[in-house]
Order: structure tokens, then C-alpha cells, then sequence
């Protein structure tokens, strides 16, 4: 004998988060009214997976087989503890059985907090499973034992749904045990014959013509929005060689460490010398052979004095307030495209009133220049870029575009290049 889960889908419309501009609103609005769809055949069965689902919708979801391990069993891997607030890494360790962990409280902890983590992880997966049908859901799952010590998604249905004798009821030629089952008027356990009814009258006789559906409009195609990078901001030719040198991936990968270590640096006010260079440590696994050139270059640009001026904590008055973005990813809707990018740093400088006064971008360029004629020749290649970013940040604050600074840092150097139209 089975035992059912049934009942209506579960439903939360996405909430919207206030911003200074109203570019992350338009972007939330788009992405809740926005469906994926698929090119399926009427009456058709799909099988797939939770994560596959993710986004669709169906008028009708079977959840079979749910049951599964534990819900706070932990990835098997090495352990990585980091600090809480800066994310640093404390420890790596090859984390020993659970009966040898549990005798060390720091292992103990760690295990906890891992047990804590993958259980909301699966209840974030069986969440996207509950709200993916239209009309109605079923959960089928094999009886616990009476002495089941499973911590997994079907033991904690039970726990929470089910109350005294669950009845009995056919499902074709079974026989299962019926949980839970919402109550109407949330659920109609007969929504199917309505459906049938409602099929049926759409057809139509000789001589009559069609009638429009009243839902039509939610069946209508939805284009969707051409994706941008802003940072691919030029055309041109690129030789296949090239993509796939030693040397174009030692770029990119200097490249890399030189932005994570700038990251770093919130304020050069409060940058130590002495502590913070230790911490940039973390980032040699990267790529050991180049992170000590990474490290030497980010250091000569910090003795550089525009680059010093560049990083330092602005001076503002007392009713102004001072925010700073470093790696900042950033998604928005801009004249019908879905443009995706990120800031390497940006600077806002607010007054009292809800829209901040000015801002500035500055953009670390790693280019291998030997002199500032070709760092001014680079700029102008980069200048699209940043006009770019100065249009998707404006909308972002709601600020003006001429409120906006832009900003190149060429670390090779170091030189400091503004690039405003």
C-alpha cells in the first residue's frame, strides 16, 4: 500500500525590493510576469527533474519517490570554515567520520552548521517542486515504518500534515492511504471535470465561429529580451589561436587575481599594510606561479598618488554619506535589452534627500601597456565600456548620467585615465 499527498499548488508571488532608481523594479517586474516555455504537444507528459522544472509551470504535477536520505545530510567533501562577517577562509580540513567529529566541539559546530545549511538547501528544492502546477498536486510516497528514525521531506509531511487516522481511497486499480488532502474551497479533489466541461464547450459546430479564450492573453508570446554584456562592448576579429594560448589564459588569469585583490580594499584609509597583505594570501590557490606578480603590480599602483586619491574615502560633508561597491553584478531591462554586467568599484555620494548626488566608476584595466601613449590609445577602446556603465548605473540610482564619473585604473603603469563623453 502507497500513501498520497494531495492537495491545491502552493503559491507566493515574488516580492519587489525598493531602490534608489527604478531599474531593479523594472527587472523584477519582468522576471515575475516572465514564463519560460517550452514547445510541448497538447496532452503531453513531460518527465523531468525538480531542478530541470525550476521556472515552468503545468496544470497538473506528480511528485513521486520523495523520500530519499536524511534532509540535513552534508555534501561529503572537504570542509572550508569561513569568517562569518568578511568570508575569509579560517580552515580547510578532511572532515573525519561523524562519530570522531562530534568529539571535537569545533568539528561539532562546523557539522551542525553544515547540517543547518543542506537542509534549507533541500527545502528550497522541494519548495520549487510544491509550486510548479496550476490546477493541482500530488505527492506519492512509499508508507514509513512504525520505527523510522528518517529525518527526510516525507517524514516531515507527516509530522506536520497528517492528524489521526488517515482514510483510504482507489487511484485507479491501488489502494493507497490519503494523508492529506486540502480542504475546499482552496481545492476541488473534482477540478478535472470542470476542465472537461469547460473543453468541451470551446468546441465548435458547422457554420460558428470561434469564440476567443478569456485567458488569451496570458497565452500570448512573450519575446524575450535580447541579452548585452556591457564589457563586450566592440567587434572585431579574433584569431582562434589566441582563445586558447598560454598566454591568453595567463592574462586572464592575472587579470583575475589582480581584481580580487583590489576587491579587497574597501577604504585605502584603512588598508594596513602589515595585516592586510597577509590576507591577500587566501587568493595564491588561484594560480601560485602568477600571484606573486599579481600582488607586486597591485602594490606599485597603491604607491601611485592618483590611484591613492582614486581609492581613498572621499571628503564629504556632514549631512553626506558615503557608500562603496566593489564586484558588484547587476541585471536590468534598458530600451527592450537584458543587460548583465559588473562594476569592478563604485562610489556614491548621498545627501539627506532619497537620491544620492554624484557617483564614480572606476574600472581596473590590466592591459600589459609600456607607456601612457598606449594606455590612451587602450581608454579610447575602453570608452564605449564605460559610457556603457554610466548609463546602466544612472538608472540603477535614478541619477543623472552627468552626475556620474568614469573612471580607467591601468594597473600595468599605474595610470589613472577619466573617461566621460
Amino acid at each position: 500500500m502507497g500513501v498520497a499527498f494531495g492537495g491545491r499548488p502552493l503559491r507566493q508571488p515574488l516580492g519587489r525590493t525598493g531602490g534608489r532608481g527604478n531599474g531593479g523594479y523594472d527587472f523584477l517586474r519582468y522576471a515575475e510576469d516572465y514564463t519560460v516555455r517550452e514547445v510541448t504537444s497538447s496532452s503531453a507528459v513531460q518527465v523531468m527533474t525538480i531542478h530541470k522544472a525550476k521556472g515552468l509551470t503545468f496544470d497538473v504535477v506528480i511528485l513521486p519517490d520523495l523520500g530519499g536520505d536524511s534532509l540535513t545530510n552534508p555534501r561529503k567533501d572537504i570542509g572550508v570554515r569561513r569568517e562569518r562577517e568578511s568570508r575569509n577562509v579560517e580552515w580547510v580540513f578532511d572532515i573525519p567520520r561523524r562519530i570522531i567529529a562530534d568529539a571535537d566541539p569545533v568539528l561539532r559546530r562546523y557539522r551542525q552548521e553544515q547540517e543547518a545549511e543542506a537542509g534549507y538547501e533541500e527545502l528550497c528544492k522541494f519548495y520549487v517542486a510544491l509550486t510548479r502546477a496550476r490546477q493541482a498536486n500530488y505527492l506519492i510516497a512509499r508508507p514509513l515504518g512504525k520505527n523510522s528514525r528518517v529525518r527526510n521531506f516525507i517524514k516531515l509531511l507527516d509530522e506536520t500534515l497528517v492528524l489521526g487516522s488517515p482514510p483510504t481511497i482507489s487511484l485507479g486499480e491501488r489502494t493507497v492511504l490519503s494523508l492529506y488532502e486540502s480542504s475546499k474551497p482552496t481545492a476541488d479533489a473534482n477540478w478535472y471535470l470542470q476542465a472537461a466541461r469547460k473543453g468541451a464547450d470551446k468546441s465548435v459546430g458547422p457554420g460558428e465561429e470561434a469564440a476567443t479564450p478569456a485567458d488569451s492573453a496570458e497565452l500570448a508570446p512573450r519575446l524575450r529580451p535580447p541579452r548585452r554584456l556591457p564589457s563586450a562592448h566592440s567587434a572585431g576579429t579574433t584569431m582562434g589561436a589566441g582563445l586558447f594560448s598560454r598566454e591568453s589564459n595567463r592574462a586572464r588569469t592575472h587579470g583575475t587575481i589582480v581584481h580580487a585583490l583590489f576587491e579587497q580594499i574597501e577604504w585605502l584609509d584603512d588598508f594596513d599594510f602589515k595585516t592586510d597583505p597577509a590576507r591577500w594570501e587566501v587568493l595564491r590557490a588561484r594560480a601560485p606561479h602568477l600571484f606573486d606578480e599579481a600582488r607586486r603590480e597591485v602594490k606599485k599602483s597603491l604607491a601611485h598618488t592618483e590611484v591613492v586619491s582614486a581609492l581613498s574615502r572621499p571628503k564629504t560633508s556632514r549631512k553626506e554619506s558615503i557608500e562603496c561597491w566593489r564586484e558588484r553584478p547587476f541585471e536590468l531591462l534598458q530600451d527592450g535589452e537584458w543587460i548583465s554586467g559588473c562594476f569592478d568599484r563604485v562610489v556614491i555620494v548621498s545627501g539627506p534627500g532619497p537620491l544620492p548626488l554624484r557617483a564614480t566608476i572606476l574600472d581596473f584595466k590590466t592591459d600589459q601597456v609600456a607607456n601612457e601613449a598606449e594606455a590612451a590609445v587602450r581608454a579610447e577602446h575602453y570608452r564605449p565600456q564605460l559610457r556603457n556603465y554610466r548609463a546602466c548605473l544612472a538608472q540603477l540610482l535614478g541619477l543623472a548620467r552627468d552626475r556620474i564619473t568614469a573612471v580607467a585604473l591601468f594597473t600595468k603603469l599605474p595610470l589613472v585615465i577619466e573617461l566621460n563623453p
